[in-house]
C-alpha cells in the first residue's frame, strides 16, 4: 500500500503543480522572477480552483475503491481497505493544506536555481505586463505555452498531431486510437474471462528468494514422510458454534473460547452402530476429481497399505475385548465410564518402541490417533467426539483443482446424514484445505463487490464533476476497459490465474483507472469555461492542459509499483 499511496501522491503533486505552470504561462511576464504579490494569489486561486476540485473527485473515487474492500470477512483485506482509504484522505488534505504553501516557497526562493544546494534567497520580482492578472480566458481560445518537459513535447508533437490527423475532413487519427483502444478493450474482456481461481499453489515471493531457496534446501536435506504433505478431513459431532461476538482479530490472543454445543447421545446401541457405519463408509468414499491422486483406483483415502483413518468407537472395542473380553454393544452409564477410561489409558507412551502404544495397536503413522482430542468429557457427559481421515488431496491443492473435492465431501455428508438418527445428524467436517478455499473465494467475491460499489460511485462522481451524462457514461465505460485490459493482460502476458494479488490488484485498477479519467474529463468541461466550443478545441485543451500530468502520475506510479518487482 505504501507504494500505491507514493504514486497517487505523486500524481496529485503534478495536478497543481501543472496547474500552476499553466496558469502562470496566461500571464504577460516580460522579465522572469518572482510573481508580484497579486499574480501570485491569483495563480495560486485559479490553480488550486482548478487542481482542488479534480483531486477530491479522484480521491473520493480511490476511496470508495479500497473501502468496498473494508467490508471483506477477512481480516488483512479489510484492514488494507479501511489503511488505504484513511491514506488516500490524508493524501488530499495534504495536498489542500499544505502544498500550496510548499509550492510558493519553491516560488520565491528556489524555481531556476540549481538544484545541488542553492541561494536560499528572495528571488528578484517579475515583470508582468498590464492587464492579464485577475482576468479568465474568455475569448474562445486557449493559450499555448512552450512544451518544456519531455512529457508536454511527446504529447504536442506527437500526440496531439497524430489525434487531430484528418485528411478530407474525416476523423482518421481520432478514429484510428479509438478503434484500437476498443479493440485491446475487447481481447481483454476476452482473457479477463478466462481467469479462474488459482490452479497452482500461489508464489508470493520471487523465483530467485532466499525463502524459495530455503524451502528447496530444506526438502532436498531433510527427510519428510510424503504423507505429511496430504490433507486431514474431520467429522465431528457435538458442536454446535463458536461464539465469535467476542473475537477481536486484531487481539486475537485475547479471545477465549465460547463453544456452544449440541444435544449428542452415544450411550444407545442405535448411535454406536451408525457411528461404526459411518467409519466405514468415511473409508470407502469415492472421489474421482482431478485433486485426487489416487492413482485412478477412485478412492477419496490416502492410497497407503497403513490405516489412513482413526475411528475412537471402533479401537475401543477392540481395546475393550482385549481388556476385559467385552464383544458385545456397551450402552448408558457403563459406556461413558469405560469410554473415559479408554481415553485416559490407551494412549500410553511405549518407551520400547518410542511411540505411544496406542499408535501400535490402533494407530498408525500415517494416520495417529489423538484421543484426548476426538473425544470431549464435559461434567462427566459426552460432549463432543470426532474422526479422522487422511485423503489422497495434498494439503497445498490450489483452488481450481481442490474445490471439486470439498465440493463431493460436503454433497457425501449430506447424504450419509439422512442414514444418520436424529442424534447423530449435528454433524459436521472441518479441513484446513477446505477453510483456504474458503478464503479464496471471500477475496473474489471482494473483488466483485468492490467493482459493483465503485463502478456506479465513480458514475455519480464524474457526473457530478462533468454534469454531463454522455461525457460521464464514456469515462465509465473507459475505465471498465481499463479495468478489463488489465485482467486481461494477467492473463494472456502474464499467464496469472485470479488469486489474491490479483484480487487486491483489481480494486486498486479501478481507483487508478478512474483517476486519470475524471482528471481529463474535468479539464475537457473547464475548457468551456474558457470559451471554447467544438469538441475538437475542447478535447485539445484538455490533452494540453492535463496530459502531461497524466503521463508523469502514471510513470511515477509505475516506478513506485515496480519497486515491488525486485
Amino acid at each position: 500500500i505504501l507504494h500505491v499511496i507514493l504514486g497517487i501522491g505523486a500524481d496529485d503533486v503534478f495536478v497543481l503543480v501543472d496547474s500552476w505552470r499553466h496558469v502562470s504561462s496566461e500571464l504577460d511576464i516580460q522579465k522572469p522572477g518572482r510573481l508580484p504579490q497579486k499574480e501570485m494569489e491569483y495563480c495560486l486561486v485559479r490553480a488550486l480552483k482548478r487542481s482542488a476540485t479534480a483531486v477530491f473527485n479522484t480521491s473520493l473515487t480511490t476511496t470508495v475503491a479500497f473501502l468496498s474492500a473494508g467490508i471483506s470477512k477477512i481480516m488483512p483485506m479489510r484492514t488494507m481497505g479501511w489503511y488505504a482509504a484513511c491514506c488516500i484522505i490524508d493524501n488530499f488534505l495534504v495536498m489542500v493544506f499544505f502544498l500550496p504553501s510548499v509550492l510558493l516557497i519553491w516560488h520565491m526562493h528556489l524555481e531556476g536555481k540549481r538544484c545541488c544546494c542553492p541561494a536560499w534567497t528572495l528571488r528578484e520580482e517579475a515583470v508582468i505586463g498590464t492587464g492579464q492578472a485577475g482576468q479568465e480566458q474568455t475569448n474562445g481560445e486557449a493559450q499555448d505555452h512552450a512544451p518544456t518537459t519531455m512529457a508536454e513535447r511527446l504529447i504536442h508533437k506527437g500526440y496531439l498531431p497524430a489525434l487531430k490527423f484528418s485528411p478530407g475532413g474525416y476523423p482518421v487519427g481520432a478514429g484510428v486510437l479509438v478503434l484500437a483502444s476498443v479493440i485491446v478493450a475487447v481481447q481483454g474482456c476476452i482473457f479477463a474471462a478466462q481467469l479462474t481461481p488459482p490452479s497452482k499453489p500461489e508464489e508470493w515471493m520471487p523465483g530467485k528468494h532466499m525463502l524459495n531457496g530455503f524451502s528447496e534446501f530444506r526438502a532436498a536435506t531433510f527427510y519428510s514422510a510424503p504423507y505429511e504433505d496430504f490433507a486431514t478431513v474431520t467429522y465431528s459431532w457435538g458442536i454446535k458454534d463458536l461464539d465469535m461476538s467476542e473475537f477481536n482479530s486484531y487481539h486475537p490472543g485475547d479471545y477465549k473460547a465460547a463453544v456452544s454445543y449440541s444435544s449428542v447421545d452415544l450411550t444407545t446401541a442405535a448411535a454406536q452402530d451408525s457411528l461404526l457405519s459411518f467409519c466405514q463408509d468415511m473409508v470407502a468414499q469415492t472421489c474421482d476429481q482431478e485433486g485426487c491422486t489416487n492413482s485412478g483406483n477412485g478412492e477419496l483415502k490416502y492410497p497407503s497399505p497403513e490405516k489412513v483413518h482413526t475411528c475412537f468407537l471402533e479401537d475401543f472395542y477392540d481395546w475393550l475385548a482385549e481388556t476385559t473380553n467385552i464383544t458385545s454393544r456397551v450402552t448408558g452409564a457403563d459406556f461413558l465410564v469405560k469410554l473415559k477410561e479408554f481415553r485416559s489409558t490407551a494412549e500410553n507412551y511405549d518407551m520400547v518402541a518410542k511411540k505411544r502404544a496406542v499408535d501400535v495397536k490402533y494407530g498408525s503413522d500415517v494416520m495417529k490417533t489423538k484421543y484426548k482430542d476426538n473425544i470431549g468429557f464435559k461434567d462427566g457427559a459426552l460432549q463432543f467426539f470426532s474422526v479422522n481421515m487422511r485423503i489422497s488431496a495434498q494439503a497445498r491443492t490450489p483452488y481450481t483443482l481442490g474445490v471439486g473435492v470439498r465440493d463431493e465431501v460436503y454433497a457425501w455428508l449430506d447424504k450419509k446424514k439422512a442414514d444418520l438418527p436424529g442424534s447423530m445428524k449435528d454433524v459436521v467436517v472441518t479441513c484446513s484445505m477446505f477453510s483456504r478455499y474458503d478464503r479464496g473465494e471471500e477475496l473474489l467475491s471482494g473483488f466483485f463487490s468492490g467493482c459493483t460499489i465503485a463502478m456506479p460511485v465513480a458514475f455519480l462522481v464524474l457526473l457530478f464533476a462533468t454534469r454531463n451524462v454522455v461525457i460521464s457514461l464514456y469515462s465509465v465505460f473507459a475505465v471498465a476497459s481499463i479495468v478489463v485490459s488489465v485482467l486481461g493482460f494477467c492473463k494472456s502476458a502474464m499467464d496469472w490465474d485470479l488469486g489474491t494479488g490479483e484480487a487486491i490488484a483489481g480494486v486498486i485498477v479501478i481507483g487508478y483507472s478512474v483517476d486519470y479519467t475524471l482528471h481529463l474529463s474535468h479539464m475537457y468541461c473547464e475548457a468551456g469555461h474558457s470559451g471554447l466550443k467544438t469538441r475538437a478545441e475542447r478535447t485539445e485543451f484538455a490533452v494540453k492542459n492535463m496530459g502531461s500530468t497524466v503521463f508523469a502520475g502514471a510513470a511515477t506510479t509505475f516506478v513506485a509499483g515496480g519497486v515491488m518487482f525486485v
